[in-house]
């Protein structure tokens, strides 16, 4: 899957995937990694690098 960062407002779904899908991006606090959270179906992704 491709995923594309919008330039939006922290309320809103800053991340969009091929499919058209919104997703709220952020940070791991230690600086390594990230998650995506779909509010439409709760759908998680946890990316540690």
């Amino acid at each position: 899957m491709t995923y594309v960062r919008l330039n939006v407002g922290p309320d809103r779904p800053n991340v969009v995937d091929k499919l058209g899908g919104y997703w709220y991006w952020n940070s791991h606090r230690d600086g390594v990694g990230f998650n995506l959270y779909n509010p439409s179906n709760r759908n998680t992704i946890n990316c540690e690098a």
